[in-house]
């Protein structure tokens, strides 16, 4: 899987910081700008999007005015609820989902540890999509890719 290097800099506390971004999400995107979630440690200690076209030249950022931590969140029932999945993921997260599901584009997850395709909160996000959206869009919807740029130790 080849990457791309990109430089990335947190709107918040202006640290820089070089990612890599599979090729596959920026050769994926035929139109429109290409948006990468930025979490906790990657870049600092703030979440933020960044923005890239699809040559990956970055072209802005937008902050989250709040967020959850539900790490530890874990129901033992698969009841699905609209609320739950907005807790777990917020709105914009669900929207950016959706919209890559209905122009039949990938949702790719990075992850900076192992997490495997049948965890909880993926599991119950792809029930409760594909009860809700109609069959031609019913698939599984997610790719798994393991954040290899992760640093050990903690960033400061």
């Amino acid at each position: 899987m080849s990457e791309k290097v990109i430089s990335i800099q947190c709107p918040i506390c202006s640290k820089d910081q070089i990612i890599k971004v599979p090729t596959s999400v920026f050769e994926e995107k035929k139109t429109g700008t290409i948006k990468v979630q930025i979490h906790q440690g990657i870049c600092c200690v703030h979440e933020f999007l960044a923005f890239f076209d699809q040559e990956g030249k970055n072209r802005g950022y937008e902050t989250f005015d709040a967020a959850i931590d539900l790490t530890n969140y874990q129901e033992s029932r698969i009841e699905i609820f609209l609320r739950d999945i907005l807790k777990k993921f917020g709105d914009h997260t669900l929207h950016l989902m959706l919209h890559a599901i209905l122009l039949d584009s990938s949702v790719i997850v990075l992850h900076d540890k192992y997490v495997p395709e049948d965890n909880v909160s993926t599991k119950r996000l792809n029930i409760f999509l594909n009860k809700c959206l109609p069959k031609t869009y019913q698939k599984p919807l997610f790719k798994f890719l393991k954040d290899k740029n992760k640093r050990k130790g903690k960033i400061r």
